[in-house]
C-alpha cells in the first residue's frame, strides 16, 4: 500500500511539473507580451505581463491590410511619435521615444512594423505603457493597429512543449486512476461478516 501511495505521489509531482512547463512556455504572453491598442494623440495604453523565461524582444506594430496594400508597402517607413515605457524586475527599465517604424514582415493578420530595436528582458513581472504624442499615421488610423513585444527566439522546442503538456496530463490521469483503484480495493464488502 505504501509503495502504491508513493508511486501516486511521484506521478503527481512529475505530472504537475511537466504540465506547468508546457503551459507556461506555450502561453501567448511568452511569445507576444504586452498587447496594446495603438494610442491616439495625448492618450496612453497600459498593460502588465509576466515572463516565465527571459529573452530578446522587439516592439512590433501590427496593422491589418489587403494583399494590394501589402504589396504596395514592401519597404515603406511609417512616421510615428510614441513614448514606450517598460519597467520590470532587477531594475530593468526602458523609456524611449520612437519616431518611425519600418515594415518588417506580413502574415494573414496584416503587416508588421518595427523600429528594429531589441531589448533583453529578464524573467519576471512587467508593466508597459505606450503614450501617443501625435495622431496615428494614416496607415494605422484607417484600419487600426496594436502594439506588442515579439520574442526573437523560441523559449523551447515546440514539440517538446506540446509533449510536456500531454505527458503531464497522462501522469496525472494515471495517478488518479491508481488512487481510485486503491480506494475501491480498500473498501470492505458489505454483508461479509453477517454469517458470523
Amino acid at each position: 500500500m505504501r509503495i502504491a501511495l508513493g508511486i501516486v505521489a511521484i506521478l503527481i509531482v512529475i505530472g504537475t511539473g511537466a504540465l506547468h512547463y508546457g503551459i507556461t512556455r506555450g502561453e501567448l504572453s511568452e511569445w507576444q507580451a504586452g498587447r496594446l491598442p495603438y494610442p491616439g494623440a495625448g492618450l496612453s495604453a497600459y498593460d502588465t505581463f509576466h515572463l516565465y523565461r527571459g529573452g530578446r524582444f522587439e516592439l512590433h506594430v501590427l496593422s491589418p491590410c489587403t494583399q494590394r496594400e501589402r504589396d504596395d508597402r514592401v519597404e515603406d517607413i511609417a512616421s510615428i511619435n510614441l513614448n514606450v515605457g517598460i519597467a520590470g524586475p532587477h531594475g530593468f527599465h526602458v523609456d524611449k521615444v520612437f519616431r518611425s517604424v519600418r515594415v518588417g514582415s506580413w502574415s494573414a493578420l496584416g503587416r508588421t512594423f518595427s523600429p528594429n530595436e531589441v531589448w533583453v528582458l529578464p524573467p519576471g513581472e512587467y508593466e508597459i505603457r505606450i503614450e501617443g504624442r501625435e495622431p496615428p499615421p494614416a496607415v494605422f488610423r484607417e484600419r487600426g493597429a496594436f502594439l506588442y513585444l515579439e520574442r526573437m527566439e523560441p523559449v523551447g522546442p515546440d514539440l517538446g512543449i506540446q509533449l510536456s503538456k500531454w505527458i503531464g496530463y497522462l501522469l496525472l490521469a494515471t495517478a488518479a486512476g491508481i488512487a481510485v483503484l486503491l480506494a475501491v480495493r480498500k473498501r470492505p464488502v458489505q454483508g461479509a461478516d453477517r454469517s458470523r
